[in-house]
């Protein structure tokens, strides 16, 4: 809800970049262009690695490991990170490269909005710029994770019935927001 007119305006922008010409050239497209090429790492890894994410990782070693490096490497990001780009410099290499760093989250234990915006630091991409390019690369990444997860689970959704999960959606959206 708070980020509805961003997302409505680079996904409209990235669909009219599909005319060429000028709109190609909109802060928009780029943006939407950066989010799709940073969502495709991650799909191909959760496909790849859908086996051992649920099974092997799933390990308190691998979630302390994983919690405590990405710490370092996010407060290494922080140090180095010259902090000076903004929202309006975002390419579409940064989007592959952020989204990299995004399959990190694949792993138990680390965090999603902190492997990207740990990515986006390296970048020399300003805080803020950080957080809201992440937040950009989590829509698609985490919509897409929730529809393989209902294909995945309906047949025991189907023996629960539909109504609890519906309420317990709600009452997470309420909660959430």
């Amino acid at each position: 809800i708070y980020f509805y007119s961003d997302l409505r305006d680079i996904f409209f922008g990235w669909i009219n970049g599909f005319k060429g010409g000028e709109h190609a050239k909109t802060q928009e497209c780029r943006l939407g262009w950066a989010v799709f090429w940073g969502t495709v790492p991650i799909v191909i890894a959760a496909l790849i690695f859908k086996d051992k994410i649920h099974d092997e990782w799933r390990s308190l070693y691998v979630i302390a490991w994983a919690l405590i490096l990405l710490a370092l490497l996010l407060g290494v990001a922080e140090l180095v990170s010259k902090h000076v780009r903004g929202l309006q410099s975002v390419r579409i290499r940064d989007g592959l490269l952020v989204g990299l760093f995004q399959t990190l989250a694949l792993i138990p234990g680390v965090s999603r909005s902190g492997s990207t915006i740990t990515g986006a630091l390296f970048l020399d991409f300003d805080r803020a710029t950080a957080a809201r390019f992440s937040f950009m690369l989590s829509f698609p990444s985490i919509f897409l994770a929730g529809v393989f997860e209902l294909y995945d689970q309906r047949h025991a959704l189907m023996e629960i019935g539909v109504a609890p999960t519906i309420i317990s959606t709600i009452f997470s959206f309420i909660f959430g927001y």
